[in-house]
Order: structure tokens, then C-alpha cells, then sequence
């Protein structure tokens, strides 16, 4: 097994050979929650979009397939293939990603997981998120000090409290990103920065 064809393997699938199954369930079963298998949690707060095959430990970190049995396991890439080699016996390479299936109960639709708290000016009382955005993201910051916000949020489920860099849209939602989680907040619409001109917008 290679690099990418450890990617593409369904991440659910990767749990449910590992004894883990999905204690929520959101989006029609896009998005899976489940007890994080780093530690001993009560409320769960590993979660799985299984469109975009990506995870993201709310108390951890995040990524894709790969990335997480690299995590599970304590491993390298090497190790990380050699334990999908094992855990998979070569059925990744006749059985395309489509081709996993795993049977879910289907739910009703249900509100956004992530609740808006406070928003703040940009980098008012996390300096991490100014150096993850300007660092790592190559935004300036003056450039993210006018657009940006910090905003904080609250997991419904959970109550567990989260902050990341917030662009707002123009009904007042938030596009957020921090350095494990890139989702939105609040009514989701595009977002407008004005141009030099008379009556001139940027659309986003």
C-alpha cells in the first residue's frame, strides 16, 4: 500500500475495524462523532466528515486517514501503511473507496453542532491564532487585522469551547479556520469587501 491509497480509505471504515462505532450522527451521516480513543471521555469529540474523509479530535488534532493511524498507532508513515496492510489484508487494493460500506441508522437532520459566543478583535486574547494565521497562512497582519475577528464557539453536545479566525459573511455568519478545524457559524452567505471605487464590491 502506498502514500495515497491509505488516504483514500474511508475513515469510518479504519474505526469500525478497530472496534470503534459512531456514538452521533449528523448531516444525514455526513459527519460522525465519536470517544475519542486518545483518552477517556465521557462526551465524544473525535469527529469524522465522511464526504471529505478528514477527522478532527477537538482535544487532539486532526487530518486524514493516514494521519490518523499514524496518531493511533504512534507511528511513521511506514509503520502507519504496514498496520493498514494488516488491518485491510489487500482488500484496498480491489475495493475502490466507494465500495466501503457500513450501515448507518438514518437521522433527522439537526441544527448546528457549533453555537456562537463571543467575537473579539482579531487576536485580542489568542496570540497562537495570530501566529497560525500569519505564519503559517502567509496573511499579513494588517490585512488580518482588518477582516479578521476571534470568535469564540461552544460545541452543543459537548460544551466543550473552541476559538478560531472568523471571516464574516453578510448575514452575519462566520467562515472560521484555525490550525485542526475549518468549518462556518451562524447563516451561511458570501462575503463582501469593498473595492476603491464608488459602489464597488469583492465578492467571496
Amino acid at each position: 500500500m502506498n502514500t495515497a491509497q491509505a488516504k483514500k480509505i474511508p475513515l469510518k471504515e479504519i474505526l469500525k475495524r478497530l472496534g470503534l462505532e459512531p456514538v452521533k450522527t449528523f448531516k444525514g451521516g455526513e459527519e460522525l462523532a465519536y470517544l475519542s480513543p486518545f483518552r477517556k471521555e465521557a462526551e465524544p469529540s473525535l469527529f469524522i466528515n465522511t464526504r471529505k474523509n478528514v477527522w478532527n479530535d477537538f482535544g487532539d488534532v486532526g487530518g486524514n486517514a493516514l494521519d490518523f493511524v499514524i496518531r493511533y498507532r504512534n507511528t511513521s508513515v511506514k509503520g502507519a501503511l504496514e498496520f493498514l496492510d494488516g488491518l485491510f489484508g489487500g482488500t484496498f487494493a480491489i475495493a475502490p473507496m466507494s465500495n466501503f460500506t457500513v450501515k448507518e441508522t438514518p437521522t433527522p437532520e439537526k441544527e448546528n453542532v457549533f453555537l456562537l459566543g463571543r467575537v473579539l478583535s482579531f487576536g485580542a486574547s489568542a496570540p497562537s491564532l495570530v501566529s497560525y494565521i500569519t505564519l503559517e497562512r502567509g496573511i499579513g497582519s494588517d490585512i488580518a487585522g482588518r477582516y479578521l475577528k476571534e470568535v469564540h464557539f461552544t460545541n452543543r453536545e459537548t460544551g466543550k469551547s473552541f476559538f478560531a479566525a472568523g471571516f464574516e459573511n453578510r448575514a452575519g455568519g462566520y467562515e472560521i479556520r484555525n490550525p485542526y478545524f475549518k468549518s462556518s457559524l451562524g447563516t451561511k452567505d458570501i462575503s463582501l469587501i469593498e473595492g476603491q471605487g464608488t459602489n464597488q464590491k469583492s465578492g467571496f
